[in-house]
């Protein structure tokens, strides 16, 4: 007999379709891992509180204690900027609200991000709150494979990262289901382009910007001129990515735009990640701007090249052994090395798919090893 574990999951299940892969991939690797377990998992999105609907408070505490355990994550919520948070991170909770939460409660394969900063009172907060949920048992602590785990060595010390545990984002476990695509013809060969659309002040000045959205339309034409069986299959996640798409798009001939590129719809909630995903199952290379657009196809054994231009994809490249797979955008050489990656990319798929799934064995045994501790631990 299963014992029914009641579970409050604290993460973001609106609005970015690689948080739904995340969320969908963790939920499914924990059900096969503890399988003594019958889950049930209720949601509560993070964005109502960070839109200042729910607050982290006496009734906040009150809620979680009516479940048996509690998942925070996975998303970027360990931010070091966040200076007027209880915790200098998005997850508000100050001590005296933790103190009276009862439910044992995991911080799942969190980002550590510094790439918005990491100021002195952001840093000081966070370690107020990992000295205490860190020296209790009620609590465990994992950051995702992002660098997160250096960011906590560098701005907090060895002491601190030596009790974090490091864990695969969910992303890597994403299983879509199979759906029928109008976005691609599967007669050529198709190359998956994502663009984040956020942040663009950090990503780049409006100036680069263009510089970028010239060159790099220009570089995709020019190979596309030279290998007529490529077509673009352009993804947003967010609702801010269509922006970027649409000026993208400005830059290409009328022909290439009308014959050769289209667009995969702007969907979210649970369920958007396995249309989506599974769309980029069926692509022969993946450049991805975002996160996840490189997590869930490195997982499904897809061809990627990271389009660096924030440290976190550069990180998991980093920490995956593949730093020969992607490219800054911000590098003079951009155009020679992203031309030859595409080239070599689409030559050499069969040993890319099997370094791919070689990478993926290590991520499944190290997530296997925390979800024994997790079960021991409950």
């Amino acid at each position: 007999m299963k014992r029914q574990l009641r579970v409050l999951q604290l993460a973001s299940f609106e609005g970015n379709v690689g948080d739904n892969a995340n969320t969908a991939g963790t939920r499914r690797t924990l059900a096969e891992n503890l399988s003594n377990y019958s889950f049930e998992f209720v949601d509560l999105e993070i964005r109502e509180f960070y839109w200042k609907k729910r607050f982290f408070d006496d009734e906040f505490a009150e809620y979680v204690n009516q479940f048996d355990l509690m998942i925070i994550g996975g998303g970027n919520y360990f931010e070091l900027w966040v200076d007027h948070s209880h915790t200098g991170t998005s997850i508000d909770i100050s001590l005296d609200i933790l103190k009276k939460i009862k439910t044992k409660t995991v911080f799942y394969a969190l980002g550590c991000d510094v790439g918005q900063g990491a100021s002195d009172v952001a840093v000081g907060k966070f370690k107020k709150f990992l000295d205490y949920v860190l020296n209790s048992d009620q609590f465990k602590v994992s950051v995702r494979n992002d660098g997160s785990h250096k960011a906590i060595r560098e701005h907090l010390g060895n002491e601190y990262a030596e009790k974090v545990s490091v864990i695969p984002d969910g992303g890597f476990f994403v299983k879509p289901d199979e759906s029928q695509h109008p976005e691609i013809d599967l007669r050529k060969r198709n190359i998956a382009i994502n663009l984040a659309g956020d942040m663009l002040g950090g990503r780049y000045s409006a100036t680069e910007l263009d510089d970028f959205l010239a060159d790099f339309s220009g570089l995709l034409a020019t190979f596309m001129d030279s290998n007529p069986d490529v077509d673009l299959i352009l993804i947003p996640h967010i609702f801010k990515d269509l922006e970027i798409i649409a000026r993208f798009l400005y830059r290409f001939s009328d022909e290439i735009v009308r014959r050769r590129i289209t667009i995969a719809p702007y969907i979210h909630g649970e369920g958007s990640e396995s249309y989506i995903f599974d769309l980029y199952r069926h692509c022969d290379l993946v450049i991805g701007n975002r996160f996840h657009a490189n997590v869930c196809p490195i997982a499904m054994g897809i061809p990627t090249i990271g389009l660096v231009n924030y440290p976190q994809v550069r990180l998991l490249y980093e920490e995956l052994g593949l730093e020969d797979r992607m490219v800054d955008v911000n590098d003079e050489h951009f155009f020679q090395l992203m031309y030859s990656l595409i080239e070599s990319s689409l030559d050499d798929v069969d040993a890319i798919k099997e370094e791919y799934a070689e990478i993926h064995v290590k991520l499944r045994s190290q997530l296997d090893v925390f979800h024994s501790q997790i079960d021991a631990w409950l």
